[in-house]
């Protein structure tokens, strides 16, 4: 067993892990940085999303219009504060983005085309053809290639995070608020070995587990490993239930991931219906 040292350890290679490494390697450019992700690096939940960015862009729109519309859209079980944030860095986090060398789709005027999805009442989404979730996983990567203090570890796999539990195993029980994570086991898929990252950071950011249904276009990776490290180190898991997946997929029992239908169909105008071509969501989601 080898042991590996980060000041900074990220789990996960998408959209929240890359771009977490981007920020922290240049604010903190004398730090390293290790992301860890166990397949290739640009194999994430981020690199299969299709539709697009929701960004308040046009002149008509508005931020309060999003707002309501997200609010909405969440049952009114958002937290209003959270969604005003994202909603409103929104256009510099994609000026950000377009700085670091995103391209996005134009319309004929030679501004961004704005596309439309379900829940959303303007037209607001800013994409790349449909393989948005491709385009900004491969300018992430870019990014990090340029940093010469972010190191990436493709077909690595993370078991366990280290915690004091390991440390100390002669104490059978801790204070859930008085747990320290000193870095992670990691499993080497190329040598069969486990090693030990040690960091004076670890960033959990494994994604989702839409594999643990019979039905899901999330891809093979996404079983949530993260989640079920935090659980076993004892930290507090709080709303999986509204951990998003997508709605709709053709349905090809057995298959999976599944073909995703985008979400950019219902932007359009259509409706979901059974085969007697009823829209029986109306009766499920008030």
């Amino acid at each position: 067993m080898g042991l590996v040292h980060f000041d900074v350890l990220i789990l996960g290679s998408g959209v929240a892990g890359l771009s977490t490494a981007i920020k922290l390697a240049k604010a903190l450019p004398n730090k390293t940085v290790g992301v860890v992700t166990k397949s290739y690096e640009n194999e994430s939940n981020t690199k299969y999303a299709q539709g697009g960015i929701a960004v308040v862009w046009d002149k008509l729109d508005s931020f309060e219009s999003h707002i309501e519309d997200t609010m909405i859209a969440g049952d009114q079980l958002n937290n209003k504060e959270v969604v005003r944030m994202v909603i409103e860095e929104a256009p510099d986090r994609l000026k950000e983005l377009i700085g670091w060398g995103a391209e996005f789709d134009f319309d004929h005027t030679g501004d961004y085309d704005l596309g439309k999805e379900g829940g959303h009442s303007a037209n607001r989404i800013i994409h790349h053809k449909d393989i948005t979730g491709f385009e900004i996983e491969t300018t992430l990567l870019n990014q990090v290639k340029k940093l010469s203090n972010i190191t990436t570890l493709p077909h690595h796999f993370a078991i366990d995070l280290i915690t004091d539990h390991h440390i100390n195993q002669k104490i059978k029980s801790f204070k859930k608020e008085a747990i320290n994570c000193y870095g992670a086991y990691v499993l080497n898929q190329n040598t069969q070995e486990i090693d030990t990252y040690v960091a004076n950071k670890t960033i959990i950011a494994t994604g989702g587990a839409g594999q643990v249904y019979a039905s899901t276009t999330n891809p093979t990776i996404a079983t949530g490993d993260g989640i079920a490290m935090a659980y076993r180190a004892k930290a507090q898991i709080e709303d999986i239930e509204f951990v998003q997946f997508h709605p709709t997929a053709l349905y090809q029992p057995g298959v999976s991931p599944a073909f995703l239908i985008s979400e950019a169909v219902r932007g359009f105008g259509a409706y979901l219906v059974n085969k007697k071509g009823e829209r029986f969501m109306l009766e499920i989601d008030d």
